[in-house]
């Protein structure tokens, strides 16, 4: 009797327990000694990890909301400013737009300064306030980026990136034995250059020192060696950027003088010194520098100088140049004869004379010009020597 009361006992005590949702464990040793445990619900576990987590989603918050506040801010000034310089431009402000906001600020706020950034100027928010990244990890504190803990996840996924290309190509490489080695490096890598230090953080967006950006241009340098590289060229030239381009110089029709004779004209200056020349077609090599000839230049770099375009372009004895300055000395002349004359064979030759003009930097204007003397010292470097007594 009393066996049986004690089982129906158990098991009241037992659906008593799950509809509580607690668990029941009784002593069958010690009679009827019961020990309730709570079930712990899975949903509240996660939201009381997402509290004690959460601090760093806060943080985030809080410095979300200050970056949002001053964007508002600095782009409700914009737009004021931008309003105001139309009123006075005389243009209506939804055709204002932010090149006539340029070109406003320069014609009503003039300024002599010779540094750029000291001049006024009046921009958006998006170009004042740095990039603000994303939040790049969960509420519940997980990271998205499998390398978010580097610091640096962008540069070192590049980085990571690339290794996987090279030992990629490289195990091809030992599959197909019979594989042609290159011989000469990819034409668009020859008429490009590496992004600088300054567009490789923008492009990471990530405060990158010179030493990393130095160890990523070994690794993409790396990377183009490879015989295989023309498999990685789009990826490649992801990370460079072109030339000065020679497209600008696009085939013109040649001018014809008054005897009838076909020419082609450029202008080049170098230091204080202005070149004009024409190049006229089906010639015999002659040149006329100043209503001289080639030995107008005593110095025989100068003459290369000149020579050098038409190397490059193999015209060589095959066209006459007639070319006049103005200004400057010797070195200055031949140098921006050297410019001119590329330029007007730039309007003439094929596309691949082109580009060996603009690798050769025959295309490209020297900007450097004589530093002018300081006053209180004896040049534009150099000091007096000092003395004591």
């Amino acid at each position: 009797m009393a066996a049986s009361r004690a089982l129906a006992w158990r098991q009241l005590l037992k659906i008593l327990a799950n509809s509580q949702g607690a668990t029941l464990s009784i002593n069958s040793r010690s009679g009827i000694h019961t020990t309730v445990k709570r079930h712990q619900d899975p949903s509240s576990d996660q939201s009381a990890k997402a509290k004690t987590i959460s601090n760093a989603m806060k943080a985030y918050l809080e410095t979300a909301m200050k970056y949002e506040k001053e964007k508002e801010t600095l782009t409700y000034e914009y737009e004021l400013g931008r309003k105001h310089l139309a009123n006075m431009m005389g243009i209506h402000h939804k055709d204002f737009t932010k090149e006539h906001v340029k070109i406003a600020v320069r014609y009503l706020m003039p300024s002599g300064l010779f540094d750029k950034k000291a001049h006024p100027y009046l921009l958006e928010a998006d170009d004042v306030l740095p990039h603000k990244k994303k939040a790049q990890f969960g509420r519940d504190g997980r990271p998205f980026h499998p390398m978010f803990y580097t610091t640096r996840p962008n540069y070192y996924q590049f980085m990571h990136d690339i290794v996987q290309k090279i030992e990629k190509l490289d195990a091809k490489m030992e599959e197909n034995k019979f594989i042609i080695k290159r011989s000469q490096p990819l034409q668009s890598v020859m008429t490009s250059e590496w992004l600088s230090y300054e567009d490789f953080k923008v492009k990471t967006r990530e405060n990158v020192n010179q030493t990393d950006y130095d160890r990523f241009i070994q690794l993409m340098e790396k990377l183009v060696e490879h015989d295989l590289c023309d498999e990685e060229e789009e990826y490649i030239m992801s990370f460079r950027k072109p030339l000065i381009s020679a497209v600008s110089y696009k085939h013109k029709s040649p001018e014809v003088d008054d005897e009838g004779k076909l020419y082609y004209k450029g202008e080049g200056s170098r230091k204080s010194c202005k070149a004009y020349v024409k190049v006229y077609l089906n010639g015999t090599g002659k040149f006329e520098i100043n209503g001289n000839d080639i030995l107008y230049f005593k110095d025989h770099t100068h003459r290369e100088q000149i020579m050098t375009p038409l190397i490059v372009c193999e015209l060589l004895g095959k066209v006459d140049v007639y070319a006049a300055t103005v200004r400057g000395g010797k070195s200055s002349e031949s140098g921006a004869i050297r410019l001119a004359m590329s330029k007007a064979l730039a309007g003439y030759v094929s596309d691949d004379i082109k580009t060996r003009l603009t690798i050769a930097g025959l295309l490209t204007e020297d900007p450097r010009i004589r530093e002018r003397d300081k006053p209180g010292q004896e040049g534009a470097r150099r000091k007096y020597s000092w003395r004591k007594r």
